[in-house]
């Protein structure tokens, strides 16, 4: 079976990381993409790994 991956681009506090966790609840790696990295999904029970980037133009 493959792995299972959701790619969430633009998440925010509200239905974004609703979805995360639901479907990271659900046995998908789980990948968030923001402008700010203050969602905190350990206190949900979530692994979380944060990497910083540049989106360059």
């Amino acid at each position: 079976m493959s792995e299972k991956i959701l790619l969430i681009v633009g998440a925010g506090p509200g239905i974004s990381l609703n979805t995360a966790r639901k479907f990271g609840k659900e046995g998908f790696n789980v990948a968030l993409i923001s402008r700010n990295m203050k969602m905190n999904l350990k206190k949900m029970g979530l692994q979380q790994k944060d990497f910083q980037g540049m989106f360059l133009q």
